[in-house]
C-alpha cells in the first residue's frame, strides 16, 4: 500500500495538470472567438482566356448544361494539371485544402502559387491547421513579400508547435477539421475530389502512393466552389497567417525558397523532357469530357464548433438520401468505410429492394490507418450477410512507373471517395462514409447527373476491383475469406496481416471508440 507521502507527489501532479489543461482551454478557445464576416460581392470577368474557353467549349454543346467536366484519375496528369491551372490564371487563385505538405509536390504547387502572385493575380490560400506545424514562419514570409497573396488557417491549435497537451485540453474542437479540397482559378475552372497536396497523393517520389480521382470541372460550377469557398474564408473559423505567428528568419526563408524553386523547376524540366511520354500517357488514358449540370455541396464551416447532435447544414443527410434514391445499383469507393448502424439499415433497405451494393475500401495491409481498419472490421460479416459487394484494395502498386524519373511509388492505399446511383448519378468528393466525415470533420464534393461517365466509371472501377482487390467472401460455414481474382487464389486468413496485428486489430474492434473514428 502507497503511503500518503508517496503518493502526494502524484496527486499533486495530476492537480497541476488538470489546472495547466483548464487554463490551456480557457486561454486556446478566448484566442480564437469567432467572429463572421460579411462576403463582400464578387465580380467575375467574362473577358479572360479560362472564361473564354469554356464558354466556346459549352457553346459547341449547345449551351444545354451550365459546366463541363473531366475526370482526373491517374495521378501524373492530377498534378500537372494543377500546375497548368495555376500558370494560365489572371485574376483569381482559390486554394482550399487539409494537407498541403512540405514536399517536393508541395513546395512546387506552393511556388507556382507565388510566382502568380507575383504577376498580379489574387491567391487565397485556406489551409487546415493540422499540416501547419513548425511552418507559420515561411507562410508569414510569403504573404509579407506578396501583396496579392493572403494565407488563412482554418481552427487554428493555440499551441503552434507542441500541440500534444492542446488535443486533451480544448476537446473536440481541435479535432475537428476541415477536410475539404478544392483549387479554382479565375472563378470558371476548379479541381474538386479525394487528393490533398503531397507527394503521395501525386505518385510524386514516394513509397507509398493513394489511388485517387479529382473531377477537373468548367462553367458555372467554378463560381458555386468560390461561393463555397467564401463561407470558410469569411466564417471567422478562418484566421489570417500574420495572427498566430511571426516571420522566418532570413536563413530559414531562403532555404526553404531556394528548395520550394528547385522543386517547381525540376518538375517541369520533368515535364519538358517527357512531353512526348505524357501524351501517350493522355492518350492511353483516353478520358473524355462530359457536360452536365454540377451542384457543389458542402458542409458549414461552423460544424467543427456546433455540438456533435446539431446536424443542421451538414452534406451527411444529402448523401445519404443519394444513396437511397438508388433503384437498380449503388457502387461506392470509401478508404475509410465505418458504416455505423445508420449506414446498415441503409444498405438494408437497398437490399430489400433488389438494389446491388459494391464496395470497395482498403484491406488491412492497404489501409494507413489501422484503427479504421478495426472499426469496419466489425460490419464485415453483417454486409456480407445481407448481400452487398465487398472487395478491399491490395496493397502493391501494379501502375509501376510511368516513365518519369520523378515519379512512380511501390504501394498503393485507396483514397478515392466517390460513389455512382444506377449508372448515371455521380458523386465525387472528401467525404469518407465513417463517423469522422459525418459529425466531426467538414467535407465538400460534386454531384452530378451523366449516364455516360457513370457507366464508364462503374465499369474502370469493376475492371480495377477484378485486377486489384481481394473479393470478400463469407464461406458456407460462415467465415470471411479472400478471393484474389487476378492470381486465382483464395485465403482464408486476412492478408498481409500478423498474428499480432490481428490480436491488435480485434482489442481495438472490441473498444467504444467508433464514434471518434
Amino acid at each position: 500500500m502507497f503511503s500518503f507521502v508517496k503518493v502526494h507527489p502524484i496527486i499533486s501532479f495530476l492537480i497541476i495538470l488538470a489546472i495547466g489543461l483548464l487554463l490551456l482551454r480557457l486561454i486556446g478557445n478566448k484566442a480564437f472567438v469567432v467572429n463572421p464576416q460579411a462576403a463582400p460581392a464578387s465580380s467575375l470577368s467574362q473577358s479572360n482566356p479560362l472564361h473564354q474557353l469554356t464558354d466556346n467549349l459549352l457553346k459547341a454543346q449547345g449551351n444545354t448544361h451550365s459546366s463541363l467536366v473531366y475526370s482526373l484519375g491517374n495521378p501524373h496528369i492530377a498534378l500537372l494539371n494543377r500546375l497548368q491551372l495555376i500558370d494560365a490564371a489572371t485574376e483569381t487563385i482559390d486554394v482550399q485544402y487539409y494537407l498541403f505538405h512540405d514536399d517536393d509536390s508541395g513546395q512546387a504547387i506552393l511556388q507556382a502559387l507565388v510566382e502568380a502572385a507575383k504577376r498580379g493575380v489574387k491567391v487565397r490560400l485556406l489551409l487546415d491547421d493540422m499540416d501547419m506545424v513548425s511552418r507559420d514562419g515561411i507562410f508569414v514570409r510569403l504573404v509579407q513579400e506578396n501583396p496579392t497573396l493572403q494565407v488563412r488557417i482554418f481552427n487554428p491549435f493555440y499551441l503552434r508547435k507542441f500541440r500534444i497537451p492542446e488535443y486533451p485540453a480544448r476537446f473536440p474542437r481541435v479535432t475537428r477539421r476541415m477536410h475539404n479540397k478544392s483549387l479554382t482559378v479565375d472563378q470558371i475552372m476548379t479541381i474538386v475530389g479525394g487528393r490533398n497536396i503531397g507527394n503521395e497523393y501525386f505518385s510524386f517520389k514516394t513509397e507509398v502512393a493513394f489511388a485517387d480521382v479529382d473531377l477537373l470541372s468548367a462553367g458555372k460550377i467554378g463560381q458555386d466552389v468560390t461561393a463555397a469557398f467564401d463561407q470558410y474564408w469569411y466564417s471567422g473559423l478562418a484566421f489570417d497567417i500574420t495572427q498566430l505567428n511571426t516571420a522566418a528568419t532570413d536563413e530559414r526563408f531562403n532555404q526553404w525558397k531556394s528548395a520550394s524553386s528547385t522543386a517547381l523547376n525540376s518538375y517541369r524540366q520533368e515535364v519538358e523532357k517527357n512531353h512526348l511520354a505524357i501524351q501517350n500517357l493522355l492518350n492511353v488514358i483516353g478520358n473524355k469530357t462530359y457536360y452536365a449540370d454540377m451542384k457543389v455541396i458542402y458542409d458549414h464551416p461552423e460544424k467543427v464548433i456546433a455540438s456533435f447532435s446539431d446536424t443542421e447544414g451538414n452534406i451527411t443527410k444529402e448523401i445519404a438520401h443519394l444513396m437511397k434514391s438508388a433503384q437498380k445499383q449503388l457502387v461506392i469507393s470509401s478508404p475509410y468505410f465505418i458504416p455505423g448502424k445508420l449506414g446498415l439499415e441503409l444498405f438494408q433497405s437497398l437490399r430489400d429492394r433488389g438494389v446491388e451494393i459494391i464496395i470497395l475500401t482498403n484491406s488491412f495491409a492497404a489501409n494507413d490507418v489501422a484503427a479504421v481498419h478495426a472499426g469496419y472490421s466489425n460490419y464485415r460479416k453483417q454486409l456480407l450477410a445481407m448481400g452487398v459487394k465487398l472487395y478491399e484494395l491490395k496493397p502493391l502498386n501494379s501502375e509501376g512507373d510511368q516513365g518519369f524519373e520523378l515519379l512512380g511509388s511501390k504501394r498503393a492505399s485507396l483514397h478515392a471517395k466517390a460513389f455512382v446511383v444506377d449508372q448515371k448519378t455521380i458523386f465525387v468528393g472528401s467525404f469518407n462514409l465513417d463517423p469522422r466525415s459525418a459529425i466531426h470533420n467538414t467535407e465538400m464534393g460534386i454531384i452530378f447527373e451523366e449516364p455516360d461517365y457513370g457507366a464508364n466509371s462503374v465499369a474502370r472501377t469493376h475492371l480495377y476491383m477484378q485486377q486489384k482487390a481481394y473479393e470478400v467472401q463469407l464461406t458456407d460455414q460462415g467465415k470471411l475469406q479472400w478471393i484474389d481474382n487476378a492470381n486465382g487464389i483464395t485465403l482464408s486468413v486476412e492478408p498481409e496481416m500478423s498474428s499480432f496485428q490481428r490480436v491488435v486489430i480485434t482489442v481495438i474492434s472490441w473498444l467504444p471508440v467508433e464514434w471518434l473514428l
